[in-house]
C-alpha cells in the first residue's frame, strides 16, 4: 500500500502505474483534508516522517518498506526502484 501526503497525488498515480507494469497488487491513498483517507489529528505525516508532498510504501505486514520525505522529480522512477528492491527483482 502507498500512503501519500495531502499534496502527494503524483506518488499514487506513479505507484498504480508501476504496480501494473510489475503485476503486483498495490493500492494508493492520499491522506489529509481532501484525500482518500482523513487525518483528524493532523499528525500522520509527523508519525511517518514525511512532508505533505511525501509518501511511504507499507508492506503487507504493516512495516514501512520505503519512504520519501518530500516531492520527487520523477516519482515513477523512484517508486519503480523501491518496488523492485522490496520485491528483489532485477530491472
Amino acid at each position: 500500500m502507498l500512503l501519500a501526503g495531502s499534496s502527494g497525488a503524483a506518488w499514487g498515480d506513479a505507484a498504480v502505474a508501476v504496480a501494473g507494469e510489475l503485476a503486483v497488487p498495490l493500492t494508493a491513498f492520499t491522506v489529509g483534508a481532501d484525500g482518500d483517507l482523513s487525518d483528524p489529528a493532523k499528525g500522520w505525516t509527523t508519525v511517518y516522517g514525511i512532508e505533505p508532498e511525501g509518501a511511504v510504501l507499507v508492506r503487507p505486514d504493516g512495516h514501512v518498506g520505503w519512504r520519501c520525505g518530500g516531492a520527487a522529480v520523477n516519482p515513477r522512477r523512484d517508486i519503480a526502484a523501491a518496488l523492485r528492491q522490496l520485491l528483489a527483482t532485477a530491472d
